[in-house]
């Protein structure tokens, strides 16, 4: 699983955090874990699945992922078998 909760996770924080000072960057390791949830519901990734990968508890707290990705509406309304 990705960006699931380990036993060294406060080392791997800091690791991160100084990794990015030394690029110059700015941003936590949560902002990954974001991207990544983001652009699996952008994708068309189901959230039940994101849910899984990212360990909720509870998809609700996975559904603020789902308004990301409009388009994918129409995309699945493309899939019905309809002829207009």
């Amino acid at each position: 699983y990705v960006f699931r909760p380990f036993k060294c996770q406060e080392r791997l924080y800091k690791r991160f955090s100084a990794l990015l000072k030394r690029l110059g960057m700015k941003g936590t390791l949560h902002d990954l874990r974001h991207s990544f949830a983001s652009n699996l519901a952008m994708s068309g990734t189901p959230i039940p699945v994101i849910k899984e990968l990212l360990g909720h508890a509870d998809i609700s707290t996975t559904m603020i992922y789902s308004h990301l990705s409009p388009n994918l509406y129409q995309v699945a309304i493309d899939k019905l078998p309809f002829e207009l």
